[in-house]
């Protein structure tokens, strides 16, 4: 008991109801903690054409890659090499065939 004490403090130990309550913290993170983290880490990361081209997409759903282009000022190829990393770093993805597929941010 004295080694959890010195481990954990006193923090982890409470008495209520005429019982000891011991709350040990883990050692580890959920899996989809972990998840969010990097995805926020990696949208952090992203340059300014990367964010509009990533946002634009978030809010219009069904759009082309044109429509991103024209909407964002940027070339059509320019738009492909960004959604192809955003692919990379696993914030998009392709949902179907090329011609009739669509784009999914996640």
């Amino acid at each position: 008991m004295s080694e959890n004490f010195d481990k954990y403090g006193r923090s982890a130990f409470s008495f209520a109801d005429g019982m000891l309550k011991v709350t040990i913290p883990l050692e580890f993170e959920r899996e989809e903690i972990i998840n969010r983290v990097n995805k926020e880490k990696v949208k952090n990361n992203l340059t300014d054409n990367q964010k509009h081209v990533y946002e634009y997409m978030s809010s219009n759903i069904v759009s082309n890659l044109q429509e991103v282009a024209d909407a964002t000022g940027l070339s059509l190829g320019g738009v492909k090499k960004i959604c192809s990393k955003l692919q990379e770093h696993g914030l998009l993805e392709r949902k179907g065939s090329k011609r009739d597929g669509m784009w999914v941010t996640k």
